[in-house]
């Protein structure tokens, strides 16, 4: 071998093994899983109110239920489940903690009305730790609509739901 040949043989593997590494520590390093929950409802669920399905695309099938299905996102763990009308996101195959639900409700009172122009209600009843909601419509009626987040339970589930008006 000339030492060409050699001096760009060694460039190169020294330069693989660096962007190798980096590449790698980037894609261990930790994630903010609140920002992912959210990321996930607003890629998955959010389309349903331009008149799009929720996009289950690439998520993986697990029974829930008998009749039921969740589709969990294999990065995160987190579930998405979706009807018509309706759209779901759940930590239940991989929850949330304390710090991470304090930080996933702080981050939904900033954004959901940036996103969907709707005002936090004042009429949400009290579940668990966390139960805030972007409601249209009159409480316990069958019009009632937009985007409610509950954390409750033990351990605490923390789901977050959007809900479509009913079809004219």
């Amino acid at each position: 071998m000339t030492r060409r040949r050699m001096f760009l043989t060694a460039l190169t593997l020294a330069l693989g093994l660096t962007l190798g590494a980096g590449l790698r520590r980037s894609h261990d390093a930790p994630r903010d899983r609140a920002h992912v929950f959210l990321a996930l409802f607003e890629a998955r669920c959010l389309p349903m109110l331009q008149g799009r399905p929720a996009d289950l695309r690439g998520l993986t099938g697990a029974p829930a239920t008998l009749h039921d299905t969740d589709n969990v996102d294999r990065d995160s763990g987190f579930s998405v489940r979706a009807d018509a009308r309706w759209c779901l996101v759940s930590d239940q195959f991989a929850p949330l903690d304390a710090a991470e639900g304090a930080r996933l409700a702080e981050l939904l009172r900033a954004r959901i009305p940036e996103l969907t122009g709707l005002a936090q209600s004042d009429d949400i009843v009290r579940l668990g730790d966390v139960s805030l909601g972007w409601m249209q419509g009159t409480p316990g009626s069958p019009g009632r609509h937009g985007i409610h987040a509950v954390q409750f339970g033990t351990p605490p589930v923390f789901l977050l739901s959007l809900a479509l008006p009913p079809a004219p």
